[in-house]
């Protein structure tokens, strides 16, 4: 019993550092360093999963320069998180070995799991604007991730998606300025972002006056 309560309380002070860190530029790395280090893995990467380009590798701990090139010049292509993402499957809790049903997946897997050295993935997608997801993925070199293992994923998943959530809103949003600074912290400023297209991917404050950036 003791052993059990000291690592919920571990947890809870790691997903207390990660949430301190929403709205800088380190929460995605100490995100995937948390969920790496409560599932036991080594190696984790953060890709951003655009609808319609390349993927983008945030933070990477898991690829070598070599495989990220071979991935980059094409594979991703064949990336089942990619698909899923573009197939409009933005968010939820994924272990990619389950995803080896179809000619594609295993063709991903082969090459690049066998020179990464990578036995199991598991992902979670959050989404993001402009149709995109963020991906968290944490890696296994000898063994699968259990069923147990997904399950506490799909648990803690809506805590994780909360602070993603968050960290958006405060990413997006500028502090106010000093004359405002007395009378309640961040600005009431509302922000309209618009993609190549002219279609709104990210509003705040939808009942003011919109400014575009």
């Amino acid at each position: 019993m003791a052993k059990t309560k000291i690592g919920n309380q571990l947890t809870f002070e790691r997903i207390a550092a990660v949430a301190r860190r929403t709205g800088s530029d380190r929460f995605y790395l100490d995100l995937a360093s948390f969920v790496a280090v409560t599932l036991r893995c080594r190696r984790w990467l953060v890709m951003r999963y655009p609808r319609y380009a390349a993927p983008e590798f945030i933070f990477n701990n898991a690829l070598s320069s070599h495989a990220v090139q071979d991935y980059l010049s094409g594979l991703y292509r064949l990336d089942p998180l990619l698909r899923l993402v573009r197939s409009g499957n933005r968010e939820g809790i994924f272990v990619l070995s389950k995803l080896k049903s179809n000619k594609s997946n295993r063709a991903y897997f082969d090459r690049l799991f066998r020179m990464s050295l990578i036995y199991d993935e598991a992902a979670l997608l959050l989404p993001a604007p402009g149709g995109s997801s963020i991906a968290v993925c944490v890696e296994r070199a000898a063994r699968q991730f259990s069923s147990r293992d997904s399950d506490f994923l799909r648990m803690l998943y809506p805590l994780i998606k909360s602070l993603h959530g968050v960290h958006l809103d405060r990413i997006f949003r500028a502090p106010a300025p000093e004359s405002e600074a007395g009378r309640g912290g961040w600005a009431k400023q509302a922000v309209l972002l618009i993609d190549k297209d002219g279609r709104p991917v990210f509003r705040t404050n939808p009942s003011s006056a919109l400014t575009s950036g």
